[in-house]
């Protein structure tokens, strides 16, 4: 029951509202362009060009990455002056905030409080995936951290999946009822706050950071269910002795200094620019015209993408203590390639069985991303960093989660216009690089503790 709670609430602040973020414009996007027209002609008593509705369009889509940068980096300050518990619960206004500032913006017609709103909801997007990642990882038994740690990603998916039902035409997408999306993110809050109270903070974090043993220990004690937890208190005042003879890491430092540090930071970045530039982005958007082809509906076939990544995702969690985060990753790629290469086949012919095997190759896809790419680069991030780089390791993987998510959002219109079904060639290219260097850098992280892992990267730099 203990440890239950913990992850189910510690996954839904986190991941909940991300994935609701994410997901929630994409379905309703005629609606708000809609909107967008009307709100401009009851304000400049003229109609706005397309080139101006799809520039909105654009900001309202890119505000949330925005905001997720600016959370990326509170990530490192609240983990480390306020704890991951508290720092979750705080977290919480940001979402009341961010729909306060989107309902607004509806009602009064201003796309400028609708983009201020989003970007408030970035910034609680950014700060729950750091800090929620390094909450399951440090409540987690080693032995089934890589599984426990994908529940954040099958969250995201979940959640993602929610958003675009609810934004369907027949439910919550219509013109005038899209702006009731935005509230269905309320709910969610009051459950999360109230479960906040009950978990524990993180052990490790108590311990090895404040130095509060019988906190922590009631916190393991709690989490485990039973009072046998002297062999995890012994580990952690190792690792507390430890870090009493290592200060605490600087940026500089973390980017140009120690080479351990070094290698991380650059490993980070590898797994990050990987899992954005995938193409995972160009497949639910430009696909989508290619299904239409075959006179199918593209709303419904963006679920069935949607409920793929989330079944799938839900099976890597078994799979990645089965096999390891290294052969899921590049299993993964290898998939994605094959794929990517199908549709861009697919993409130079018009007929309804085209269309099918387009659709075939994209839920192959989804499977190859779902399964490594999608949930394990953060992962990898949490777990290749020392307990003194974490939080500085967390706030720059997600930082390039972001800022990567930002030039494939504002490239991908311009790459599609200009390489029309050749746009998926881009990202093979990058996927062949990155299955090439994941395969010659990134290290295994399955089952080793976390001074077996920085051994592997000291015995690197000699």
């Amino acid at each position: 029951m203990g440890k239950g709670l913990s992850l189910q609430d510690a996954a839904i602040c986190s991941a909940y509202q991300m994935g609701f973020n994410i997901g929630v414009i994409n379905a309703p996007v005629e609606a708000i362009k809609q909107w967008i027209k009307d709100s401009y002609s009851a304000r400049y008593e003229e109609s706005p060009s397309e080139s101006k509705v799809d520039l909105f369009l654009a900001l309202i889509a890119t505000a949330l990455p925005v905001g997720g940068l600016v959370g990326g980096f509170l990530n490192k300050p609240i983990a480390e002056k306020l704890g991951r518990k508290m720092g979750l619960l705080i977290n919480m206004i940001f979402v009341l905030v961010g729909v306060s500032l989107e309902v607004c913006g509806f009602y009064i017609q201003s796309w400028e409080l609708l983009i201020i709103g989003r970007i408030i909801a970035g910034i609680n997007s950014g700060i729950g995936l750091g800090l929620g990642l390094m909450y399951l990882q440090e409540i987690s038994p080693e032995e089934i951290k890589g599984a426990v740690s994908t529940i954040f990603q099958l969250t995201l998916t979940f959640s993602i999946m929610v958003a675009q039902v609810l934004g369907l035409n027949s439910v919550l997408g219509s013109q005038q009822l899209w702006v009731y999306l935005f509230l269905c993110k309320i709910p969610p809050v009051l459950i999360q706050v109230v479960g906040m109270f009950f978990i524990p903070e993180s052990p490790k974090y108590l311990l090895v950071e404040k130095n509060l043993e019988r906190k922590s220990r009631d916190a393991l004690e709690w989490l485990r269910q039973t009072d046998k937890v002297d062999f995890e208190i012994e580990e952690l005042k190792i690792e507390l002795e430890k870090q009493k003879t290592i200060a605490k890491v600087k940026l500089l430092e973390y980017i140009y200094g120690d080479p351990v540090f070094r290698q991380q930071f650059w490993l980070g970045f590898l797994l990050l620019f990987a899992q954005q530039f995938s193409g995972i982005n160009a497949v639910f958007s430009y696909s989508t015209a290619m299904f239409a082809k075959g006179e199918f509906d593209p709303q419904v076939l963006t679920i069935v993408l949607g409920c793929i990544n989330f079944l799938v995702t839900f099976v890597s969690c078994f799979l990645i203590e089965k096999y390891g985060r290294k052969p899921l990753l590049l299993f993964g790629n290898f998939v994605m390639i094959g794929s990517l290469i199908a549709l861009t086949i697919c993409a130079l012919f018009t007929s309804p069985v085209v269309s099918w095997i387009a659709f075939t190759a994209a839920c192959i896809y989804i499977l190859g991303f779902a399964i490594g790419p999608g949930a394990i680069p953060m992962i990898l991030v949490c777990e290749m960093a020392s307990q003194s780089a974490k939080p500085l390791a967390v706030a720059f993987g997600v930082f390039w989660n972001w800022f990567f998510n930002i030039i494939v959002v504002l490239t991908f219109p311009n790459l599609k216009q200009l390489l029309q079904s050749y746009v998926f060639l881009i990202y093979v290219a990058s996927l062949i690089v990155s299955q090439i260097l994941t395969w010659m850098y990134i290290p295994e992280t399955k089952g080793k503790t976390e001074d077996e892992i920085q051994d592997i990267f000291h015995s690197r730099t000699g």
